[in-house]
């Protein structure tokens, strides 16, 4: 708890040991398939950590992190492999842009002051975007994250994939993202506006009504879920 609060109010919301931590339990390695490297775990284990994630007030884009991850061992390709194993080993901190940087290329981005590459739309393509040191700069909040505000659209990107199967991927991604925010059930509800404003800042709108604080429950989450993109499943497999 010591480190944690010391986290918030000293760091701008990021540790880099904590971090490092967390890579050693194979956190960021969850939702990477086993073939990239990966432990191929699903959405109900990711809700899980996130729950975890909420009790303890992790510090830092955990949800990101886990989507940009899978994002880059999706389409990747050789492009991203260097990227993508140091992001499992806590080396690097990647996120994700919400709105397509075309269109607006400057935007907020979770753990945007502690990220050193973000993934993002830009127009028919996945892009890897480098954000150099000089460009993160967090933005005071009263949860103290790790925000940002960047200008995307100025920084180097490299293409990762493009097409509709590539931006269909994205859009899942973004949605996940979103998902296991609503997952973090012990956020404050205070949170919850706050995310609305910064999806609204974004032109986005939830898929779902429910955002961190409002959520009854990450494994229910898990199963209306696993519910919405599977036809006839009625519900999740139960660990041993």
């Amino acid at each position: 708890t010591v480190r944690v609060r010391k986290a918030t109010d000293e760091t701008g919301g990021f540790d880099a040991g904590l971090w490092a931590g967390r890579a050693e339990l194979g956190a960021f390695a969850m939702r990477v398939p086993e073939e990239a490297g990966g432990m191929g775990l699903g959405l109900f284990d990711a809700a899980i950590l996130m729950e975890e994630a909420g009790r303890t007030l992790v510090t830092g884009p955990l949800a990101e992190q886990l989507v940009a991850a899978r994002l880059l061992a999706q389409l990747g390709g050789d492009a991203g492999a260097d990227l993508l194993e140091r992001a499992i080993g806590g080396e690097a901190v990647v996120s994700i842009a919400l709105a397509d940087v075309a269109a607006q290329p400057r935007q907020w981005v979770a753990g945007g002051a502690a990220a050193e590459a973000v993934i993002a739309r830009k127009g028919g393509s996945v892009v890897c975007i480098a954000v150099p040191e000089s460009a993160r700069k967090g933005e005071e909040t009263l949860a103290n994250t790790a925000l940002a505000e960047i200008d995307l659209g100025a920084l180097d990107a490299t293409e990762l994939a493009s097409g509709d199967d590539a931006l269909a991927t994205f859009a899942a991604a973004v949605e996940e993202d979103l998902q296991r925010h609503r997952a973090c059930r012990p956020w404050p509800r205070s949170a919850a506006p706050g995310l609305r404003i910064c999806l609204r800042a974004q032109g986005l709108r939830p898929a779902h009504r429910h955002l961190p604080g409002d959520f009854p429950s990450p494994r229910r989450f898990a199963v209306r879920y696993r519910r919405s993109k599977v036809p006839g499943v009625e519900s999740y497999p139960r660990h041993p």
